[in-house]
């Protein structure tokens, strides 16, 4: 099996690290710069390429597309019409042009498409997924979500304001940067109805996108959601609180454990896990390579990504306006 990795910038080069460990030899990297070719193919074995017609003339199986935001459908349109099957890292897109057709494409082209948003692999958020499921804290009333990185932090010894995080017109900004959490949310309480949302920039970090995001989300069979999301907080913060009929769940990402209190005893039960935050990477990237050859349907498809890009947009309206907004699940 042939990948093409394109962008090899810090999850490029994540990817192919975790493609090596899982004894995938026959790797491409299409780059926009020269420099580092050589080590790139040193540590990688990954031949560089320098136009997208000639990296996709090698006929990859699996393209991986992590390129800046902005060129994620322009670049997966291309990839489409060669017949490889696309792992798009988040976010799909930072609009929603040129998305109908890519779905079109990958469909009639018969492709595997999946959207990366590892948490879905992380044990955390699986056993609050299973623990809800069960049906442990009754039925859910309202959740608190949040996560908080400082982004001058994210890229030592790089200008954090050169990063494609920092610029609107690239696809950055903290709503679409850290949508793994609206992913997530998704994945464990359905598609929201209607939103409200609050979006600012603080001016702190010298950037042009917005660095601070509050969103209310009411979903239509489930609780409230309020999520909120920044690139200002240190130290990170990352968790998630369930309140429920019957209980509570409490998930905090950075202590590595799920707390489950259970009204019915008076108890809180805790599940720990390891910092294997690497694994999660590997496990989503081993599920889709089993899903190419399988031909199943990924966890994270084509759809589920595009409508998750529908909630982060919806949101971006919904602050601008200052109403509340409908989210439109259609494709």
């Amino acid at each position: 099996m042939k990948f093409l990795v394109i962008g090899c910038g810090s999850i490029g080069k994540r990817h192919l690290r975790n493609l090596c460990a899982l004894a995938y030899d026959d790797l491409f990297v299409l780059r926009s710069s020269r420099r580092d070719a050589e080590a790139i193919e040193r540590e990688f074995g990954a031949k560089s390429f320098f136009s997208l017609e000639e990296a996709l003339a090698q006929k990859p199986d699996i393209v991986i597309v992590s390129n800046p935001t902005h060129l994620h459908i322009p670049t997966a349109l291309a990839t489409a019409r060669a017949g490889a099957h696309l792992f798009i890292e988040k976010p799909l897109s930072h609009s929603l042009e040129g998305v109908s057709e890519l779905a079109d494409l990958v469909k009639r082209q018969n492709l595997k498409a999946m959207i990366a948003y590892p948490l879905r692999f992380y044990p955390g958020t699986q056993k609050m997924r299973q623990l809800l499921q069960e049906n442990t804290i009754g039925r859910p009333l309202y959740v608190h979500a949040e996560v908080g990185s400082y982004l001058p932090d994210w890229r030592p010894g790089r200008d954090y304001r050169q990063l494609y995080s920092a610029h609107a017109e690239m696809g950055g900004g903290v709503l679409l940067d850290l949508s793994h959490e609206v992913d997530y949310l998704y994945w464990l309480f359905g598609p929201p109805k209607s939103l409200t949302a609050q979006i600012q920039n603080t001016g702190a970090l010298e950037i042009d996108v917005e660095d601070s995001v509050d969103i209310f989300m009411e979903t239509a069979n489930g609780p409230g959601i309020a999520l909120h999301l920044d690139y200002l907080q240190r130290p990170t913060t990352r968790a998630c609180k369930v309140v429920g009929t019957e209980g509570t769940l409490i998930w905090d990402y950075i202590a590595g454990e799920v707390r489950l209190y259970r009204a019915a005893s008076g108890e809180w039960e805790t599940f720990t896990f390891n910092d294997r935050r690497n694994q999660m990477f590997v496990d989503e990237l081993r599920h889709f390579i089993q899903c190419v050859e399988s031909d199943t349907t990924p966890l994270i498809p084509l759809e589920e990504g595009i409508r998750v890009l529908q909630i982060c947009l919806a949101a971006k309206q919904a602050a601008e306006s200052g109403r509340s907004v409908e989210v439109n699940d259609a494709i």
